[in-house]
């Protein structure tokens, strides 16, 4: 029961973030051009939360260990409460430079708070949740999609309630009252074991297999990001509404949001690297399908909306296995540095998040400024389909495709493709695993595994 509590705790605050995370679109813009702001400023604005999501992750990856993961959760949400009560002040600005960078400041702070808590509760999950962490991931990136998707209602509801300022009071209030509950049911940090071998970004970079692995949320989150400035006027073209048009967005997150029973689904057996090349070849696939792509198929609201339907599906497939993919990959390595290595690589999960977030919506609004939205989401899909080429490629997908398909897995037992990139594969114990069957499986298979690495 205490262990449920906990995870009750984990997924309560995570989507409270996320809705304040989301609030600000159906209001904010409009209320900040009334104070003489422009819409490349407003913009600014919204890419201050990437921009310092990005920074921080990094050092909250590195400093955890000193700071604490349940510290670094209570900071994240104060963080956030003093961003989003700012907000609800800055109304009072008359000057317009100093509401700019007030309102700047604030979002900025808003992204690392988020990324404060999302980087320690990735860590927390770890290191609670090693053999079910796949499955913590996928209801952490569950209820972070719900809180994005309830974000936008809650604000445009409040607000036509009580007006902007309570938007903001309610909800940084709300944070204030959730400090207590992470203390009373997020447990204390387990002892960290200090590591022979110090961690490092750079030595983890040099592993290719958690490089590409690092990449995947990039390329994933920006194929998601970069129709938030194009979508709304390609959609008005059907001849939609602009508030039809607006809940159209709702789409891929409510397909994100429904991939949980679908991860689930697949084989115990089946290598990561499967699972996350399915995912990618889905995020590549659905920008053909958003265009559509002229020539390829006809320009229909239809498939415009089933992209956007494969988009969040595709890119949840995608996300969840990649931190158990770059602990596996990466624990050979920093063998007494379990602590130290789950939380740096919690900071580069946040960050290839934040990237994703950053670049996505300017590469987007670039390419469809010069080709036009339906060739601009054709070029993205192309990008990302080379990076699926390198990842079945450089990061062995083709091999555990292969070596899955050639297996016989009647009796349950599966031995992982041989790394091509990475030798020390061979002294792998499985690192963290799908389920208890895995680990077993994958146990039994050493022997195996050493003589075709070997």
């Amino acid at each position: 029961m205490a262990r449920d509590q906990t995870t009750v705790a984990l997924y309560t605050i995570t989507f409270f973030l996320y809705t304040a995370h989301s609030n600000l679109a159906p209001f904010f813009p409009d209320r900040a051009m009334k104070k003489g702001l422009s819409q490349t400023e407003v913009g600014a604005i919204f890419s201050a939360s990437p921009i310092g999501s990005f920074l921080l992750s990094f050092v909250f990856g590195k400093q955890m260990m000193k700071i604490g993961r349940k510290r670094l959760m209570t900071l994240g949400i104060c963080m956030e409460a003093t961003a989003v009560f700012t907000f609800g002040f800055i109304d009072f600005l008359e000057d317009k430079q100093l509401y700019f960078i007030i309102s700047y400041c604030s979002r900025l702070l808003m992204g690392i708070g988020l990324t404060g808590f999302g980087t320690a509760s990735y860590a927390f999950a770890a290191a609670h949740y090693p053999e079910q962490l796949m499955e913590k991931i996928a209801m952490i990136e569950l209820y972070a999609g719900l809180g994005l998707m309830a974000g936008p209602i809650f604000g445009a509801g409040v607000y036509s309630i009580g007006g902007y300022v309570s938007v903001f009071i309610s909800l940084g209030s709300l944070f204030f009252g959730l400090v207590p509950y992470l203390w009373k049911y997020i447990p204390e940090d387990k002892p960290y074991i200090k590591p022979e071998v110090q961690v490092s970004y750079f030595s983890l970079l040099k592993i290719r297999r958690v490089f590409l692995s690092f990449l995947v949320p990039t390329f994933t989150i920006a194929g998601i990001a970069s129709i938030e400035p194009t979508l709304q006027p390609h959609l008005l073209k059907y001849g939609l509404s602009n508030e039809v048009a607006a809940a159209c967005f709702i789409i891929g997150t409510v397909s994100y949001s429904m991939v949980m029973p679908v991860v689930n689904k697949f084989p115990a057996h089946w290598d990561r690297r499967i699972i996350i090349c399915i995912g990618v070849f889905l995020a590549a696939i659905c920008q053909f399908f958003m265009g559509p792509t002229p020539g390829l198929m006809p320009s229909k609201l239809w498939i415009t909306i089933l992209g956007l339907f494969i988009q969040g599906y595709g890119c949840a497939i995608a996300l969840i296995p990649v931190m158990p993919e770059m602990l596996k990959v990466a624990a050979p390595h920093f063998p007494q540095a379990k602590d130290d290595l789950s939380d740096r690589i919690s900071g580069m999960l946040s960050a290839g998040f934040a990237l994703g977030n950053l670049f996505g919506p300017w590469i987007g609004g670039y390419f469809a400024d010069i080709y036009g939205f339906p060739w601009g989401a054709t070029l993205i899909g192309v990008i990302t389909a080379v990076f699926l080429v390198v990842l079945l490629t450089i990061g062995g997908g083709f091999c555990a495709f292969r070596t899955c398909v050639k297996r016989n897995v009647a009796d349950d037992h599966y031995v992982e493709a041989p790394d091509t990139l990475n030798t020390s594969l061979k002294t792998e114990d499985g690192g963290i695993e799908f389920s208890e069957q895995f680990k077993k499986s994958t146990y039994a298979s050493i022997s195996t595994e050493a003589s075709e690495t070997a």
